[in-house]
């Protein structure tokens, strides 16, 4: 009995000391190391190439897409400038309606003439038949847009006659807005009866362009009214040399200097593209419009030819 006893206590103890040691390595096992967890971060963090690559192919994404996402919100300032053309051709053939065809009056006395410069009565009924003040400008163009409140005056605060919802009575030399469109009317009846009555006309032309002598045209589908203004200059000083086109030898960009106030020189294209034009939204006397590239003659020199300019040629031209 005491031998058979003295074996189940050796048993007891040698098992009890297994299950120690399995016990304590198991704790171990549980518990890493400082060195061990240092070298799990070390497994999953980025290495200084691997982040310059991520950082690389990030800037070539961002590289092609913001020029299409530039090109799509240009499209939409495209859409959105000939709605705005549109509206004010249905104003102009509400008045057309009401006056047996003839053109408002213009500025000087005359009847509206070729040029951006709307007369108040003109805006007043543009107004009162549901052209908004935004529709006179081009989405496109950022210093109308800007500089908004000085165009709707035409720059001459001390002669600024808008209350608010019209333009009342004042000089007649100041009784217009300067718009960012080009009305396509008879220059004959305008403020530049100097310069040449014809349009030049270009290679690509497939019918003879006119000037619009009334809003009752046997053919008002191909009859140009309303137009982008795009208005190019050759360079005769050297700030205006800093923004010429090279591709077409003229300043789209800038009409001059800093005007008054502040206001920066004008900008008489709307759609650029750096320095050079894209095109322009063509309203048509029945109401559509549509968009036309920018696609003018070239004389020998290289430098773009105007649809109408002064005589001669001059340094000033439009284009549409």
């Amino acid at each position: 009995m005491g031998r058979m006893g003295e074996a189940r206590r050796g048993r007891r103890a040698e098992s009890a000391v297994r299950r120690g040691t399995v016990e304590g390595a198991t704790c171990r096992s549980s518990r890493p190391t400082i060195g061990h967890s240092s070298s799990l971060n070390n497994a999953n963090a980025f290495t200084l190439i691997e982040l310059l690559v991520v950082i690389a192919v990030i800037a070539v994404l961002l590289a092609i897409l913001l020029p299409a996402l530039r090109m799509v919100k240009e499209e939409a300032r495209r859409t959105k400038c000939a709605s705005h053309i549109r509206q004010q051709l249905i104003a102009m053939q509400i008045y057309g309606t009401e006056n047996d065809g003839k053109l408002p009056r213009g500025q000087m006395g005359g009847q509206l003439g070729v040029g951006t410069a709307v007369q108040y009565e003109l805006v007043n009924f543009m107004l009162r038949s549901g052209t908004a003040r935004e529709m006179f400008y081009c989405p496109s163009n950022a210093v109308h847009q800007k500089y908004n409140d000085y165009y709707w005056i035409d720059g001459f605060p001390e002669h600024n006659n808008w209350d608010g919802s019209r333009f009342t009575e004042g000089p007649d030399m100041f009784r217009s807005i300067k718009s960012s469109y080009l009305w396509l009317v008879d220059p004959r009846y305008g403020p530049y009866a100097g310069f040449t009555s014809e349009i030049t006309p270009y290679a690509a032309d497939a019918i003879k362009k006119t000037w619009v002598e009334s809003l009752l045209d046997k053919n008002p589908a191909s009859k140009e009214l309303l137009v982008d203004i795009i208005a190019g200059v050759r360079p005769s000083s050297e700030y205006l040399q800093a923004e010429r086109s090279k591709r077409y030898g003229r300043n789209f960009a800038r009409s001059g200097s800093t005007q008054a106030r502040g206001v920066p020189a004008d900008q008489p294209t709307s759609h650029l593209q750096g320095v050079n034009p894209t095109g322009g939204n063509i309203g048509f006397l029945d109401g559509h419009a549509a968009w036309r590239r920018f696609n003018p003659d070239m004389d020998p020199n290289g430098v773009a030819v105007p649809r109408w300019g002064s005589p001669g040629g001059g340094s000033g031209g439009l284009f549409w």
